[in-house]
């Protein structure tokens, strides 16, 4: 994946995330970066814990590896993990992607299950 500003991650992965049938039909077009309103009660993705890992080369410092948590979240287990696995689903046919971190946590007074996804970007 060529990317020329690895702070602007976030918008070519939603990109790519919309480009799934499985995952537009969850959560729409509800993928957020970082904050979110509160109290959003519809399935969402939202995207944040940014990592840049830079590389000298004789260019200069530029990016090698680019970390991003997306955190899937939901009113209902079972369509939670539906989402995760579509989340996943979307990079497996990219090399330069990999999942590297997946885990679930319920907040019992949002009643909202946070399925988390970190990915690894790797900077050609």
């Amino acid at each position: 994946m060529i990317v020329d500003k690895p702070l602007r991650i976030g918008s070519t992965i939603r990109e790519l995330l919309l480009t799934s049938p499985k995952v537009q039909t969850i959560v729409g077009k509800h993928i957020y970066p970082y904050l979110t309103q509160e109290e959003i009660r519809h399935p969402h993705i939202v995207f944040d814990g940014l990592g840049v890992t830079f590389e000298q080369t004789k260019d200069g410092e530029l990016p090698s590896e680019i970390a991003l948590t997306l955190n899937c979240n939901t009113t209902n287990y079972d369509l939670g993990i539906e989402l995760g696995e579509a989340v996943i689903d979307v990079f497996e046919d990219h090399q330069d992607i990999s999942v590297t971190y997946a885990s679930c946590e319920y907040d019992a007074g949002a009643n909202m299950f946070t399925h988390s996804i970190t990915i690894n970007i790797t900077v050609e």
